[in-house]
């Protein structure tokens, strides 16, 4: 069976992304397909040869820290690609700072266990695919009120044009 989602784990401490990689795979062994990559330009040539679902990210890494990681990984990957931080900073005002830049979720690595990890990638995805259904119906709507306008310009038209030629006989007869 070939992994239906792919996930990219971003994170420089080999020991917290063998953790963190277990965790995952603990879960659903036959789901997910994990990628790894020590730092954020090895990430980006990652990004170029493959097509991620999700990202795993670290917010220290050997190039940047904080905000700046999650900012430069949310430049690099596609809009539809969900990156959830995990961090060693229990700082709720920090999660909400980052959740504010665009992060799916907030995990910290001391909570990072079978269960937590998973739920958290699950809701993220379905979060995604709900967005995906979402995005389509609102192009079907815009693409149905169109036509709707269309409709209705042109029965506009057709009354306008109904109610002129009705106009014309009659102001004869009523002047003869």
């Amino acid at each position: 069976m070939t992994p239906d989602v792919r996930i990219l784990l971003i994170d420089d401490d080999a020991s917290d992304a063998f953790l963190t990689r277990e965790a995952l795979l603990r879960s659903d062994k036959s789901r997910y397909q994990i990628d790894t990559a020590a730092s954020v330009a090895e990430a980006e040539v990652q990004l170029d040869h493959a097509t991620y679902d999700l990202v795993l990210l670290d917010l220290n890494l050997p190039e940047s820290t904080g905000l700046d990681t999650l900012r430069k990984m949310k430049e690099l990957v596609d809009e539809d690609v969900s990156v959830i931080v995990l961090t060693g900073m229990e700082d709720d005002e920090k999660a909400l700072e980052m959740l504010g830049e665009g992060a799916a979720d907030y995990i910290c690595k001391n909570d990072v266990r079978s269960d937590t990890i998973t739920r958290a990638v699950e809701y993220t995805l379905r979060r995604q695919s709900l967005l995906v259904e979402l995005q389509a119906a609102n192009k079907l709507l815009k693409e149905k009120n169109t036509r709707l306008a269309k409709l209705y310009a042109t029965a506009q038209q057709f009354v306008d044009n109904v109610s002129h030629e009705f106009r014309t006989p009659l102001t004869v007869i009523r002047e003869f």
